[in-house]
C-alpha cells in the first residue's frame, strides 16, 4: 500500500505563482468580462468563493510559464518528509488546452510530460519513456491536467469537479479549499482535497496579481504533497523541446 501511495506520490506534480502588493482591486471579472458578486480584497459584500477563485486566477493568463518548485511529501508512515526540487512548465495547446512538463532535478531525476492525447512519464535510472492514454490513468490525468491550467491562469477547469470554500479572512493571502464532487469517483480515489494559495492582487490594474504561491494535495489516507514555487515567468519563450520526451531539460527558447 505505501509503495502504491509513493507512486503517485512521486507522480503528481506541481504548479504556480507571481508577487502580489495587497490592497483593493477593481471589481474582478471571469474570462468573458462579466463582474464578480464583489470585489475579494476591501469589501464587505458576498462573493461566492468558487467564482472568486475563478477570477484571481484568471488574471494570471498567459500563453506560457515556468516556474522553480519545491515540493514537500509528508507521508504516513514515513518518520521524515520527503523534498525534492525542480521546474514546472505549461503552455497552451489550442483552444482552452494546456500542456504540463514537471521535471525533478533534486535529489533525483524524473519528468512527466502532459499532453491532451498522451501521458509520459520517465523516472531516474529507466531508459524508455512509459507512455499512456490519459483514460489510463483518469483521476492522476485529471488533476495534472487542472493544475497545469490553473498554473496558466485557466480557471473555467473547475467546472462542476469541485466544492470551493474560502478559508482565510479578506486581508493578506486567500486560501480556497477545494473538495471533489460526489460523483467524481476517480478524484475521490487520488485526492481528499487540494489546499491554494494565492496572494493578493496588484494594486496597478492590468499587471495581473492574485497568483498561485502553493498547491497542496491531501490524499485519502493522509498524505500531503505542498508545492511552492518561486523564480515565476509568465509569458515564457519555451523551447520546441519542452514538451517532448527529452534526454536534457527543457531550456528557453530564442
Amino acid at each position: 500500500m505505501l509503495g502504491r501511495r509513493l507512486v503517485f506520490i512521486l507522480a503528481v506534480l506541481p504548479l504556480a505563482l507571481l508577487a502580489g502588493c495587497p490592497g483593493t482591486p477593481p471589481p474582478l471579472r471571469l474570462p468573458d468580462g462579466s463582474a464578480t458578486q464583489g470585489t475579494a480584497w476591501g469589501t464587505t459584500e458576498p462573493q461566492d468563493a468558487g467564482t472568486e477563485l475563478a477570477s484571481l486566477l484568471a488574471r494570471g493568463d498567459t500563453d506560457a510559464v515556468r516556474a522553480n518548485f519545491t515540493c514537500t511529501k509528508t507521508i504516513v508512515g514515513l518518520d521524515k518528509p520527503l523534498i525534492n526540487r525542480g521546474t514546472v512548465f505549461a503552455a497552451a495547446a489550442g483552444t482552452r488546452r494546456t500542456q504540463v512538463r514537471w521535471s525533478t532535478r533534486a535529489p533525483y531525476t524524473s519528468d512527466i510530460i502532459l499532453r491532451p492525447d498522451r501521458v509520459l512519464s520517465r523516472a531516474q535510472c529507466e531508459q524508455e519513456w512509459d507512455t499512456v492514454h490519459p483514460s489510463g490513468k483518469p483521476g492522476l490525468t485529471t488533476l495534472l491536467a487542472q493544475l497545469g491550467a490553473w498554473l496558466r491562469g485557466q480557471p473555467e477547469t473547475f467546472g462542476n469537479l469541485y466544492r470551493v470554500t474560502a478559508q482565510s479572512g479578506s486581508v493578506g493571502p486567500r486560501v480556497f479549499i477545494l473538495t471533489p464532487a460526489p460523483n467524481q469517483k476517480d478524484l475521490l480515489r487520488s485526492v481528499a482535497r487540494i489546499e491554494l494559495e494565492l496572494d493578493p492582487p496588484m494594486l496597478v490594474v492590468g499587471l495581473g496579481g492574485g497568483t498561485l504561491t502553493r498547491a497542496t494535495i491531501v490524499t485519502p489516507v493522509g498524505d500531503r504533497i505542498e508545492y511552492r514555487f518561486t523564480d515565476v515567468e509568465r509569458h515564457a519563450r519555451l523551447a520546441a523541446s519542452s514538451f517532448d520526451p527529452t534526454d536534457v531539460a527543457p531550456t528557453t527558447g530564442p
